[in-house]
């Protein structure tokens, strides 16, 4: 199962791409018991190109309200170059 076996790679790349999408504020409203990432579905198959889902942040608008957001992140763990 490549999805389980990269989530936490690609959560450590997709968290501060997610979190530049907000034009304001966001906040995550993650638990321990709620991943951000819940859901994944293959982009390219043959490549190992994942696409992983979620719906645990949420973001403020310009009258400081917050809306839970649904995003999407591409991950190539071909690619990807670790650098922290």
């Amino acid at each position: 199962m490549l999805g389980g076996k990269n989530i936490n790679a690609a959560a450590l790349i997709c968290d501060e791409h997610v979190e530049q999408l907000a034009k304001y504020k966001y906040e995550w409203i993650e638990s321990d018991c709620m991943a951000k990432y819940a859901q994944y579905r293959w982009k390219d198959k043959e490549k190992g190109v994942l696409a992983y889902i979620g719906d645990k942040i949420q973001f403020q608008n310009n009258n400081g309200v917050r809306k839970n957001m649904i995003y999407e992140c591409v991950y190539d763990p071909q690619i990807v170059k670790f650098c922290r």
